[in-house]
């Protein structure tokens, strides 16, 4: 971009599942204040590496005979665009989904609390991101979730569902997981580009999708789309 004379800055947003949703939070206030700027979030990780494989094997996480709540590892990139609609059009860009809602919180009970989860931090990460629907009229219709089958995880999301019931038309999910592996950093760009599929190939439950990712360090994150007009 520096040989087309074009001004290219490079940050680390985030680690980890939500990392991204960190980094459209700070995408999306880039463009609130200079709609001029185009932004690229990427997110990409891997777990296949012969030191990480063992490591995941020794805390038990790895799916495996004998493991009960392991995930299977994986390996991905994914990348999303995020522009003002004025530059979208001027570069005549296609508009494939709207940011409607974008949010982050912390989890303070991580996986290896003796206390379990109560869903405290992801719940909020939810309530932020939808605090901007008129509800009831404007539930979230899918459900994109970074579930891996690890057990700390799915109690998470039940007491999500419990607290933010409100929000969803259906407490259904995807969980892409269970045919990807788990991609982490990778998870929420590429479930963000699931939901804009859906959009474009008209088999969306209906206009509103929702990502949602945690973080082994406690980040929690939630990403609304809405099919554009």
């Amino acid at each position: 971009m520096r040989r087309l004379g074009l001004q290219a800055e490079v940050r680390v947003a985030g680690h980890g599942h939500a990392g991204a949703v960190q980094a459209v939070e700070q995408a999306a206030r880039l463009v609130a204040d200079d709609p001029d700027a185009l932004c690229w979030v990427a997110g990409v990780d891997s777990w296949l590496h012969a030191d990480t494989l063992l490591w995941l094997e020794d805390q038990r996480r790895c799916a495996q005979p004998g493991v009960r709540s392991g995930f299977i590892p994986g390996e991905a990139a994914g990348c999303l665009v995020l522009a003002h609609p004025d530059l979208r059009r001027r570069l005549r860009l296609p508009a494939l989904a709207v940011v409607r809602g974008v949010h982050t919180a912390r989890e303070a009970h991580l996986r290896t609390s003796e206390t379990g989860t109560f869903g405290e931090g992801m719940s909020d990460a939810v309530a932020g991101a939808a605090s901007v629907l008129r509800l009831p009229d404007e539930q979230v219709d899918a459900h994109y979730n970074d579930i891996n089958g690890e057990r700390y995880r799915s109690e998470e999301w039940g007491f999500v569902a419990m607290r933010t019931a409100a929000v969803w038309k259906s407490l259904q999910y995807e969980a892409p997981a269970d045919r990807w592996g788990d991609v982490g950093a990778a998870f929420v760009p590429l479930g963000a580009i699931l939901g804009v599929q859906s959009f474009r190939r008209a088999y969306a439950p209906g206009p509103r999708a929702m990502i949602t990712a945690g973080s082994d360090t406690g980040l929690r994150g939630a990403l609304l789309l809405q099919r554009p007009t």
